[in-house]
């Protein structure tokens, strides 16, 4: 029922490539959601363990190149963001990776250190802590800029790969249909909640950038995401 009260988080691309694969069989679809307002974008990463010979993105590769299928790449499960990441990474620089999947961060996290695999699809949020430890080489952020918790780390723009933006996103949604009065006062309230001092300094020590985008704003991000990862999904399904 739209009256405010039924309302949720959303990962994203989580939530678009629920809709966008037919086995899990959705039961609404991207129109039928209404966009509060979102909370955190978190930006993809790709990193090696500390003493892996992929120092720069370009070792990584270089590598890939000279060995077609065989670098292994880790995410944290099928069409999830780091999934998706991989793809374009491919596509933009022609290259092929031997794709691992794992079950959530913390196997990708024993895998890379291990040597199970050689590097990982990853967002700034899940290492930036422990990428202060020299544990890890992040060798590039899938974000046009470069991030405030590791701003030594070149971007993808910079590294001349444009196409390849890739992020986790959480934000608040609820059904279509919530009245614009209360809508509204949802959004105020979440907004100031957002920008409690607290809440920042939280946000800050665990690597995760506020980002609040509100009503419009964020459903254009939205839809514009479900367009970019459209066909990424298509080649997913056909080559898990």
């Amino acid at each position: 029922k739209p009256d405010g009260y039924f309302i949720g988080f959303a990962s994203l691309p989580a939530l678009n490539t629920i809709i966008l694969d037919p086995e899990r069989k959705a039961l609404f679809d991207v129109n039928s959601l209404v966009y509060i307002i979102n909370q955190v974008i978190d930006p993809g990463i790709i990193w090696a363990r500390g003493d892996s010979k992929y120092k720069t993105l370009k070792d990584l590769l270089d590598d890939a190149r000279k060995r077609p299928g065989e670098v292994r790449a880790a995410t944290t499960g099928i069409l999830g963001d780091d999934h998706l990441a991989i793809l374009m990474m491919e596509q933009a620089a022609k290259v092929k990776f031997r794709i691992v999947h794992f079950d959530g961060g913390a196997q990708v996290f024993t895998a890379v250190l291990g040597g199970q695999v050689d590097v990982a699809f990853g967002n700034v949020g899940d290492v930036a802590i422990k990428a202060k430890e020299k544990e890890m080489s992040i060798l590039m952020v899938m974000d046009p800029e470069r991030s405030k918790f590791m701003p030594h780390v070149p971007t993808s723009v910079e590294l001349g790969f444009p196409s390849v933006i890739s992020n986790s996103s959480r934000g608040i949604i609820g059904p279509k249909g919530i009245p614009e009065p209360i809508l509204k006062k949802l959004q105020e309230v979440f907004l100031e909640a957002m920008k409690n001092p607290d809440h920042m300094e939280k946000m800050d020590k665990a690597g995760l950038a506020v980002k609040p985008l509100v009503g419009a704003e964020y459903t254009k991000y939205v839809m514009d995401l479900h367009k970019r990862v459209t066909p990424l999904v298509e080649i997913a399904r056909k080559n898990p």
